[in-house]
């Protein structure tokens, strides 16, 4: 019968060979199993021989591919060079390009020097020296020392450029050096010079430029040569030439003796150490790319591709941008995580062109970030300082200005500030002798003069006394009364007069007194409120009864409604005996600034309204003779004699006055001649004497609530420099950061190629409406792109990351751990003034000198300030002070007039301002403009500092190139501000002992308490003592009143702080302390003692009154909890710090004075620090936030993920390098199940595999549970949602070995030897199908696995790298199918019709070659197995083959044991040539068996033992039996050992007599006594070969195709049984 096989199955390697599966198979090796070529049966085909499609050049060892939409991607690296490589691959078409070949390896900038940029590649060392020699700027060449050339240097035109200046040894080869670091310096030019434009020389200024060639290309665009090498040879210069000294022909230099100096990194002769410093940074070696994705932009259409390598920053570039010919300047600029931009610098000014100030009460920061080329967005730079300096430092000049005081003596009008008669001067005109009195309203501006009983007409002058007109001619003879701006004026005669035009013209009110007792009446003493609405008029009259009696008339006036309304008439009448007794008796009135609380003195009776004057109580427990008396709303008054602080209910002594003014936080008392000016504490402050009858009158005291009220930001212009960015930035974006409410505002976009080399200036006004950042940005400090990465893959448009590392190790550049070691310390001092004599030169030329400049420099952030009054073109008189805060140093006034003249000129276009001699002038540019008064000029350092009695700590935060850092560093860094005022400047000092990390860039400070909110109260008005504690009630133009729990700190007269608590606010009625309204209190604790007891309180000693109170929410800021950074960058250089003070080295630590910060304004006229910015704003100077968490150093957050912000494909936007943890952008997986060794993005799914879990998780999803119970999926804003975890504990360890097919992952799972799939029924084992014996061997976690799918077959494919083997699943057939091997492999892909591999440079394409049987070029064994094993229980005698196939193949049928005993017990082999071909089959007898036990052969003849050998023939010891058919036997020997070997083979019948064998050439004498036997043919003398079952195995060796439909086995039942 005959058995025939059709191979329809899959391998089985598993089952014993009788239950093999019909169609199933043991082995196909290097074959595959098809359909026919019509579609029809299956067969068994040897396999195409692979294609060679590309073989790439030499470049190192490969290291890792991807395909990408028909492309494939190849890494090379080269560790010799430590170069990497990429090519892009065209599998079908076998061609490549290069995309990139980089050493990894950047020269990159770590500290900027004074000019340059960090980020900007470094210009070549030998260019470098020369480049601080020749500069370049605004279009002329500078050369900073003199020149010395072969011939004369000639000035022309329009010669056209020569040759360029092409390398460093051009450049020697026409330049050198000569008398290096002398002042004899000299750049030598070995040929003569031609300028094709103006030459200058002696230009002292062109050793001040600082703009720097670029490179030297940048240089040889200016300088190019002529005539080349020929007689007349020259350079020619483009660009005008200006030089720092004299040009000289080349005599007495020798070219050849001049040197050109190498100033690299060196320490070499002549290296400017305010230059850039460079250092070499080497990247680790990459030995194997472990991830690979690729993204189009499809705004752009270019494709991207990511990688990882596990140690260095995970890479991204630009595949299309590369294939167009450019390169990336720098290695770092191919990684992911994207270069910040430094800090930017800004300076900032007045722009009195202006009309408006938007940054009135703004306080402005400043960021900036790039926009790269590929559309990623770099978080926001570090903040610039504050852009805040306050209009009024309220300095002593300054509130000197505002005390003024004018008196007229012998017909002068003299002016005089700061209480100080030396500082008195005429002003204007002279004056009829007549005039005799002076009123003036609080600003000083107006000023009224008049004749006191004379009837000339009133002198008005509305520019500070400067000139004056004539108003109305009436007979005043009193002291008038204006309003505080003068509008209302009030005066006396015989009639009560009032001006409501500041002065203009006067309507009589009433008639006071009748004409016969003018006399009497010329004592008439009027006081008004504020604003001039309540008025009051005391007089006194003698009347005559007779000669011995006489009646004292005392009379008050009291009015409402600016004079229109009589509110009351207070009268008082003495009878005396005699007429000069009227002079003992007094009179006078007192309004209070609202006009509530009224004082009239009538003799020896004090009449007190708390009412506005609707009513009157009457105190007489006063001395008669009080002639003056002022009250303020507070309670606080004086008369002559007394002092109160509660209307006069109680009044303790005081000095003796003939009159009192009222000013806001003084009073003013006349003695005689001298007028002393006394606290509201009743202690002198100062004094003057004035020329007897000179009546004088006072402009107002600072007032500290209005003058808190009043600061505003004096800049509206910010000027912010940016940096010109490396290539690859598209963009910057620049941003001002409200300090305040934190918003950030872009305020302008630079295109790159717009920046000119020397970087740009952003101007800032805040005027128009800009787009605020969103907070989501705003606060991502860096883009935390781990420091590596093992794995990444994109999905729902986002980069995830796994297994990666991140933070940063704590080791300096020597690897020891670092010690936090450092200290700040405040350093305490006053703050450094110049002042300037002002004098004018002409009407509109003002001169500022200082006679001692070589006493003072002026430093960056220093504040101008000139006051002055001037006419304009109108006759309008203004007063202005001119203020602007220096953006540079200089080492004096001098030499910062260009900066003073552009500002100046903001103010008067036409002006403009000149050096003279020790100082400045300043012009108005118009003769009609003129100064009408100088006020005073001066030069302070920026009175920014920290508050005094607060406490902070202050760390250190280090940073990579990337804005990724360290938390905050402390070392017991508390540092605690003194109390006490007299040194009122604080800034800090650090001293660093230890070094920094080794990865550190740059470091900055960082703070607590800038968010400590307070506000300034400048006393309290009401105030009442109840037991302990004490009730406070606010002005009423202060907003702020404190809530319960706040505290007030207020200092003491020894300094000290006393802080007191806010226990309670309540609400009062009206008069809860007399005039008091009703309204809230609050109630304080008082101390014990002192004048802010509650003692103090209720003998009106207290201070509460004059106290200036800072409210603050705690004791305790919110330390240890946010910090921020203090603005100003430093830099580390060769793993030590840089600092501003020193520098760190091996011995010494560095100290830095930290620069531009602080918390508060001092104002040093009042004594006090302010943090307010107007608008109920206050002063904020710090940078970005950041929290206090113990430094975790690095980790190795192996079972972790991480993503990025979006990449939005229709805008282009790429979010891809943004990876913010503000958002919690990472999520960490069960760390008992593994590292996570792979992740697959499928759908909107992400896959990741630990060593001993599989799952998925869902992105931009969530699963939740039904109300019936079932699970569903829901759409989710969270990025990461559930992990959904398969059933089943697996795994892997090799993430090449995952291939996909449509919804189906495999992957091998080493850990437990199995290749799995994943689909809908959840993982499966598909190794165990039939071959889990096989891979139970082959798989380990030893090994190395690659996986592919041949989209083609429907196959995966499996390689094993240790037995160098490719195993093949088809899917349909569920089953392996076929293995391949040997083959080496590096890397597998396939696109839709090809599977590729690579091994080293060569690609090859899957059974795509031309012929068979070849495998990377060697022909390989094919082989095919399969079991006959129907009906197993019949033993049968295998007779013959009957093959349906193209060809003969050679075939083995064996008989063995249980499958992998190993145990084979028979074997026939049939060649191709034993083949005949019988109608279209191939027919082939299976010979007899061999005799397996020695290698073959039939059946066993012996021969006997050797007697002797001689020359080849061998005797035996007795006879030889007669053989059958002796041609082909062999001739056996059985050796001492029990082995037999082979000796010879009978060819001849006649080789065998009686009892010898000849031609035996392989015995000798040592044979002699081993037995001989003769193994017959098999084919001739064998058995048959039987038994139950059978393998058949073909094998064949070759190039030609082998096509197998069928085979039979012609087999009959053995009778043997």
């Amino acid at each position: 019968m005959k058995l025939a096989a059709n191979f329809t199955g899959i391998m089985d390697r598993d089952s014993d060979d009788r239950f093999i599966e019909e169609g199933n198979y043991r082995m196909l090796k290097n074959g595959i199993i098809d359909r026919s070529e019509g579609g029809g049966r299956f067969l068994v085909k040897n396999l195409k021989s692979d294609k060679l499609v590309c073989q790439l050049p030499s470049a190192g060892n490969f290291v890792g591919g991807k395909e990408y939409k028909g492309l494939y991607y190849a890494f090379y690296y080269n560790e010799d060079g430590n170069i990497l490589t990429l090519f892009q691959v065209n599998p079908v078409s076998g061609s490549y390009n290069q995309v990139f070949s980089r050493v990894l390896e950047d020269v990159v900038m770590v500290y900027p020097g004074d000019s340059g940029m960090i980020g900007s590649p470094p210009p070549s060392p030998e260019f470098n020296l020369f480049n601080k020699l020749l500069k370049v700027s605004d279009g002329s060449v500078y050369s900073t020392i003199p020149i010395v050339s072969n011939g004369d240097v000639v000035q022309t035109s329009g010669i056209t450029a020569g040759t360029p200046i092409a390398s460093v040894e051009e450049l020697n080869d026409y330049f050198r050096l000569s008398g290096v670091g002398t002042i004899n310096e000299r750049l030598v030019c070995r040929v003569r010079i031609v300028v094709n434009g103006s030459l200058v020389a002696d230009v002292s200024s062109a050793g001040g430029v600082t703009s720097k060639f670029h490179d030297l290309s940048d240089f040889a665009s200016r300088f190019t040569i002529k005539n080349k090498g020929g007689a007349d040879e020259y350079l020619l210069c483009s660009a005008p030439l200006r030089i720092n000294g004299d040009i000289t022909a080349l005599s007495t230099a020798n070219f050849d003796d001049a040197s050109f100096v190498n100033d690299g990194q060196g320490g070499e002769a002549g290296v400017d150490p305010s230059d850039p410093i460079y250092t070499t940074v080497t990247y680790k070696p990459v030995s194997e790319i472990l991830s690979i994705d690729f993204v189009e932009n499809q705004a752009s259409g270019d494709i991207m591709c990511y990688w990882t390598d596990g140690v260095n920053n995970p890479f991204k570039v630009n595949i299309s941008w590369l294939l167009e010919g450019n390169s990336y300047p720098q290695v770092r600029d191919m990684f992911n995580i994207k270069l910040v931009p430094s800090e930017p610098t800004v300076s900032f000014y007045r722009d009195y062109s202006k009309s408006s100030i938007n940054t009135r009460n703004a306080n402005f920061q400043f960021a900036q970030r790039y926009v790269y080329t590929d559309g990623e967005k770099t978080p926001l730079s570090t903040y610039s300082r504050g852009v805040f300096a306050p209009n009024s430092l309220l300095s002593e000049s300054e509130l000197d200005s505002a005390k003024v005081g004018y008196y007229i003596s012998e017909g002068k009008l003299y002016r005089f500030s700061g209480f100080d008669l030396g500082t008195a001067s005429q002003v204007g005109p002279s004056l009829d002798l007549a005039y005799d009195r002076v009123l003036a309203s609080h600003d000083g501006s107006l000023v009224l003069l008049h004749a006191s009983g004379s009837g000339k007409p009133v002198l008005r002058s509305t520019d500070y006394g400067q000139t004056f007109k004539e108003g109305p001619s009436h007979k005043f003879y009193s002291y008038g009364c204006m309003s505080r701006d003068g509008r209302y004026v009030y005066m006396g005669g015989v009639d009560l007069w009032m001006s409501s035009d500041y002065g203009q013209t006067f309507v009589k009110l009433r008639k006071v007194g009748a004409s016969s007792a003018e006399g009497s009446i010329s004592t008439m003493k009027l006081a008004c409120s504020d604003n001039g609405d309540i008025l009051t008029v005391t007089y006194g009259a003698a009347t005559i009864v007779s000669q011995e009696e006489y009646v004292f008339s005392f009379v008050a006036l009291v009015f409402g409604n600016n004079g229109d309304t009589l509110l009351q008439t207070l009268t008082s009448q003495i009878s005396s005996s005699s007429a000069g007794e009227f002079d003992n008796y007094g009179w006078g009135s007192a309004v209070s600034e609202s006009g509530r609380h009224i004082i009239c003195i009538l003799a020896d009776k004090m009449h007190v309204s708390r009412d506005f004057g609707a009513s009157f109580d009457v105190q007489d427990s006063f001395d008669s003779k009080i002639q003056s008396v002022v009250i303020y709303d507070s309670g606080i008054g004086f008369a002559d004699g007394y002092r109160t602080t509660n209307f006069f209910d109680t009044h303790p002594a005081w000095n003796d006055a003939d009159y009192l003014w009222r000013y806001n936080y003084a009073v003013i008392a006349k003695v005689g001649s001298v007028y002393k000016k006394f606290s509201f504490e009743g202690t002198e402050l100062g004094s003057v004497t004035l020329p007897q009858g000179s009546s004088p009158a006072f402009t107002d005291e600072a007032d500290v609530r209005t003058a808190i009220s009043r600061i505003e930001n004096i800049a509206n212009v910010v000027n912010v420099s940016i940096e010109k960015p490396n290539p690859m930035v598209d963009k910057v974006e620049v941003f001002a950061i409200d300090a305040n409410s934190g918003n950030a505002y872009l305020i302008d976009t630079l295109k790159n190629n717009n920046i000119p080399d020397e970087g740009a200036v952003v101007n800032f006004s805040n005027n128009l409406v800009y787009r605020a950042l969103s907070e989501t940005e705003k606060n991502v400090l860096f883009s935390n792109v781990p420091e590596t990465a093992k794995l990444e893959s994109l999905v729902g448009g986002r980069l995830f990351y796994a297994n990666y590392r991140d933070g940063k190790e704590f080791k300096d550049v020597d690897g020891n751990d670092i010690d936090v070691d450092f200290n700040i310390t405040p350093l305490y001092g006053t703050y450094d003034k110049t002042e300037f004599v002002a004098t004018t030169s002409g009407n509109n030329v003002a001169t500022l000198v200082n006679n001692f400049p070589q006493n003072y420099t002026i430093k960056e952030g220093d504040v101008f300030v000139f006051s002055f009054i001037y006419s304009d073109t109108d006759s309008i008189i203004q007063t202005v002070q001119f203020t602007h805060v220096f953006s540079a140093s200089y080492a004096n006034i001098s030499a910062a007039v260009d900066e003073l003249d552009g500002v100046w000129k903001t103010f008067f276009p036409g002006g403009g301002v000149n050096e003279v001699t020790n100082g400045l002038s300043f012009n108005t540019g118009n003769p009609d403009v003129k100064y009408v008064n100088l006020e005073y000029a001066f030069i302070q350092d920026m009175p920014i500092t920290y508050r005094k009695g607060n406490s902070m700590n202050v760390g250190i935060v280090y940073y990579d190139d990337y804005n990724r850092g360290s938390y905050p560093l402390f070392d017991n860094n508390r540092i605690s501000i003194s109390e006490s005022m007299d040194n009122p400047k604080v800034s800090l000092q650090a001293t660093i002992n230890h070094r920094p990390p080794s990865w550190a860039r740059k470091y900055k400070f960082v703070r607590t308490d800038r968010d400590l909110q307070y506000f300034i109260i400048p006393g309290f008005q009401f105030v009442k003592a109840d037991g302990e504690y004490v009730y406070l009630m606010k002005y009423a133009s202060d907003s702020f009143l404190p809530d319960p729990g706040m505290y007030l700190d207020v200092h003491q007269d020894d300094g000290r702080i006393l802080t007191l608590q806010v226990s309670n606010r309540v609400m009062r009625e009206a008069d809860f302390v007399e005039g008091a309204p009703a309204g809230e209190w609050i109630v304080v604790k008082a101390p014990s003692a002192g004048p802010f007891s509650a003692q103090s309180v209720s003998n009106g000693t207290h201070n509460y009154g004059t106290g200036i109170f800072y409210a603050r929410q705690s004791l305790e800021t919110q330390e240890n909890i946010v910090f921020y950074e203090i603005p100003g960058v430093h830099y580390v250089v060769n793993g030590y710090h840089k600092g501003n003070v020193q520098d760190q080295d091996n011995g010494n630590p560095a100290i830095v004075d930290i620069m531009n910060d602080g918390n508060v304004f001092y104002l040093g006229g009042l004594n006090i620090e302010i943090n307010s910015i107007g608008d109920g704003k206050s002063f904020f100077n710090g940078g970005r936030a950041l929290l206090e968490i113990e430094n975790p150093g690095s980790i190795n957050r192996y079972n972790s993920l991480t993503w990025s912000d979006l990449f939005v494909q229709d805008t282009g936007l790429n979010g891809l390098s943004m990876f913010n943890a503000n958002l919690t952008n990472f999520t960490d997986l069960d760390v008992d199940k593994g590292a996570i060794n792979a992740i697959m993005a499928l759908d909107t799914n992400l896959f990741l595999w630990q060593d001993d879990q599989v799952g998925y998780l869902l992105i931009n999803k969530n699963a939740i549970v039904t109300s019936d119970g079932e699970s569903a999926i829901v759409q989710s804003n969270q990025v990461a949602g559930n992990f959904i975890p398969y059933s089943g504990t697996y795994g892997t360890i090799h993430a090449k070995s995952i291939a996909h097919h449509g919804g189906v992952r495999f992957f091998v799972d080493a850990k437990r030897n199995a290749i799995c799939s994943i689909g809908q029924e959840g993982i499966m084992e598909i190794s165990d199908y039939f071959m889990s014996s096989e891979f139970n061997q082959v798989i380990n976690t030893d090994g190395d696995y690659l996986g592919a799918f041949n989209k083609d077959h429907k196959e995966l494919w499996v390689y094993s790298r240790a037995n160098a083997t490719l195993y093949v699943y088809d899917i349909r057939q569920k089953g392996w199918t076929r293995i391949v091997g040997p083959i080496i492999i590096q890397d597998m892909f396939s696109d839709d019709k090809t599977v590729y591999s690579l091994n080293g440079r060569e690609i090859y394409a899957h059974m795509k070659g031309e012929d068979y049987g070849k495998i990377r070029g060697v022909t390989e064994e094919f082989v095919f197995e399969y079991v006959c094993n129907q009906s197993p229980g019949t033993i049968k005698v295998y007779n013959a083959v009957e093959l349906e196939a193209n060809k003969p193949v050679s075939v083995d049928v064996s008989i063995e044991g249980d499958y992998n005993s190993g145990e084979v017990f028979n074997t026939s082999s049939i060649s191709a040539d034993d083949y005949e071909e019988r109608e279209g089959e191939y027919f082939a007898y299976i010979p007899p068996v061999q005799n397996v036990a020695i290698g073959g052969g039939g059946v066993i003849t012996p021969l006997g033992t050797i007697d002797r050998v001689e020359g080849g023939r061998i005797y035996m010891k007795s006879p030889i039996p007669t053989v059958f058919g002796n041609v082909h036997h062999r001739i056996h020997v059985m050796e001492a050992d029990g082995s037999v070997s082979d000796r010879a083979l009978l060819t001849a019948p006649n080789q065998i007599g009686p009892n010898w064998v000849s031609e035996v050439y392989q015995t000798a004498a040592a044979d002699v006594g081993k037995f001989v036997f003769l193994v017959e043919n098999s084919y001739i003398n064998g058995h048959r070969l039987r038994g139950p079952f059978a393998r058949v195995t073909f094998r064949e060796v070759g190039n030609d195709k082998i096509a197998i439909f069928s085979n039979k086995i012609n087999v009959i039942e053995s009778k043997n049984e």
